[in-house]
Protein backbone atom coordinates (compact mmCIF):
# COMPACT_ATOMS: atom_id res chain seq x y z
CA UNK A 1 0.00 0.00 0.00
CA UNK A 2 1.12 3.25 -0.92
CA UNK A 3 0.86 6.27 1.27
CA UNK A 4 -0.01 9.71 -1.03
CA UNK A 5 -1.56 13.02 -0.97
CA UNK A 6 -4.09 15.23 -3.59
CA UNK A 7 -4.18 19.35 -3.21
CA UNK A 8 -7.06 20.93 -4.94
CA UNK A 9 -5.88 24.77 -4.51
CA UNK A 10 -8.69 27.10 -4.28
CA UNK A 11 -9.02 30.80 -5.48
CA UNK A 12 -10.93 33.61 -4.58
CA UNK A 13 -13.34 33.16 -7.04
CA UNK A 14 -14.19 29.27 -5.92
CA UNK A 15 -12.39 27.98 -8.83
CA UNK A 16 -10.45 24.66 -8.33
CA UNK A 17 -7.18 24.53 -10.14
CA UNK A 18 -6.88 20.93 -11.88
CA UNK A 19 -3.22 19.86 -13.34
CA UNK A 20 -2.99 17.54 -16.69
CA UNK A 21 -1.62 13.71 -15.39
CA UNK A 22 1.49 13.11 -17.67
CA UNK A 23 1.79 9.37 -16.65
CA UNK A 24 0.73 6.45 -14.71
CA UNK A 25 -2.79 5.72 -13.47
CA UNK A 26 -5.03 8.45 -14.74
CA UNK A 27 -2.64 9.76 -17.91
CA UNK A 28 -4.20 12.89 -19.99
CA UNK A 29 -6.81 13.57 -17.61
CA UNK A 30 -7.28 16.68 -15.32
CA UNK A 31 -7.14 16.38 -11.51
CA UNK A 32 -5.78 17.97 -8.40
CA UNK A 33 -1.97 17.73 -7.15
CA UNK A 34 -0.28 15.24 -5.44
CA UNK A 35 1.44 12.20 -5.29
CA UNK A 36 3.44 9.51 -2.94
CA UNK A 37 5.27 9.96 0.17
CA UNK A 38 8.71 10.22 0.34
CA UNK A 39 10.94 8.50 3.26
CA UNK A 40 10.29 10.56 6.55
CA UNK A 41 8.25 13.14 5.02
CA UNK A 42 4.18 13.63 6.71
CA UNK A 43 1.05 13.72 4.89
CA UNK A 44 0.95 17.35 5.17
CA UNK A 45 4.82 18.19 3.92
CA UNK A 46 3.99 15.51 0.97
CA UNK A 47 1.22 17.74 -0.03
CA UNK A 48 2.97 21.23 0.26
CA UNK A 49 6.11 19.18 -1.76
CA UNK A 50 3.94 18.00 -4.52
CA UNK A 51 1.14 21.34 -4.91
CA UNK A 52 5.01 23.40 -5.75
CA UNK A 53 6.67 20.63 -8.35
CA UNK A 54 3.38 19.98 -10.02
CA UNK A 55 2.26 23.43 -9.74
CA UNK A 56 5.11 25.95 -8.89
CA UNK A 57 2.70 26.75 -6.13
CA UNK A 58 4.20 28.18 -2.60
CA UNK A 59 1.31 26.87 0.01
CA UNK A 60 2.36 26.27 4.12
CA UNK A 61 1.38 23.35 5.06
CA UNK A 62 -0.59 24.90 8.05
CA UNK A 63 -2.88 26.50 5.36
CA UNK A 64 -3.98 22.76 4.18
CA UNK A 65 -7.90 21.91 5.11
CA UNK A 66 -7.99 17.96 5.35
CA UNK A 67 -10.75 16.68 3.34
CA UNK A 68 -11.06 13.21 2.85
CA UNK A 69 -9.74 10.09 3.14
CA UNK A 70 -9.85 7.88 0.36
CA UNK A 71 -8.70 4.20 0.36
CA UNK A 72 -8.59 2.59 -3.01
CA UNK A 73 -7.70 -1.09 -3.02
CA UNK A 74 -6.97 -2.74 -6.43
CA UNK A 75 -7.73 -6.72 -5.71
CA UNK A 76 -6.56 -7.58 -9.05
CA UNK A 77 -3.72 -5.00 -9.40
CA UNK A 78 -1.72 -4.45 -5.67
CA UNK A 79 0.29 -1.82 -7.10
CA UNK A 80 -2.14 0.37 -7.53
CA UNK A 81 -3.15 0.14 -4.16
CA UNK A 82 -3.38 3.09 -1.81
CA UNK A 83 -4.32 5.30 0.64
CA UNK A 84 -4.56 8.82 0.51
CA UNK A 85 -5.67 12.02 2.30
CA UNK A 86 -7.47 15.16 -0.04
CA UNK A 87 -6.68 18.81 0.93
CA UNK A 88 -8.14 22.02 -0.16
CA UNK A 89 -6.41 25.26 0.27
CA UNK A 90 -7.07 28.62 -0.30
CA UNK A 91 -4.59 30.64 -2.89
CA UNK A 92 -4.21 34.25 -4.38
CA UNK A 93 -2.54 35.44 -7.26
CA UNK A 94 -1.48 31.49 -8.90
CA UNK A 95 0.29 32.11 -12.48
CA UNK A 96 -1.05 29.34 -14.47
CA UNK A 97 1.62 27.11 -15.59
CA UNK A 98 1.21 24.60 -18.63
CA UNK A 99 -0.77 21.69 -18.61
CA UNK A 100 -3.41 23.75 -15.57
CA UNK A 101 -6.52 25.09 -15.42
CA UNK A 102 -8.72 26.78 -13.40
CA UNK A 103 -12.34 25.08 -13.30
CA UNK A 104 -15.56 26.48 -12.02
CA UNK A 105 -17.15 24.00 -9.62
CA UNK A 106 -20.31 23.13 -10.68
CA UNK A 107 -23.31 21.31 -9.42
CA UNK A 108 -22.32 17.86 -9.46
CA UNK A 109 -19.17 18.53 -8.42
CA UNK A 110 -20.62 20.81 -5.46
CA UNK A 111 -22.54 18.33 -4.12
CA UNK A 112 -19.38 15.59 -4.07
CA UNK A 113 -17.66 18.36 -2.22
CA UNK A 114 -20.20 18.93 0.00
CA UNK A 115 -20.17 15.22 0.46
CA UNK A 116 -17.01 14.89 1.73
CA UNK A 117 -16.39 18.04 3.33
CA UNK A 118 -19.98 18.60 5.10
CA UNK A 119 -19.94 22.14 6.85
CA UNK A 120 -16.01 22.18 7.01
CA UNK A 121 -15.61 19.34 9.17
CA UNK A 122 -14.89 15.37 8.17
CA UNK A 123 -15.28 12.71 11.12
CA UNK A 124 -14.68 9.50 11.23
CA UNK A 125 -10.89 9.42 10.52
CA UNK A 126 -7.53 11.44 12.05
CA UNK A 127 -6.42 13.83 9.43
CA UNK A 128 -2.50 13.78 9.21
Amino acid sequence: MKPTTLVFPIDEQHRILLGRKKRGFGADKYNGFGGKINAGESFRQCAVRELYEESGIRVDASNLECVALFDFQFPYDESLTHVGYVYFVRVTDVKLLNQTRWSRIGLHSQMFLMSICGKGTVRGFRCY
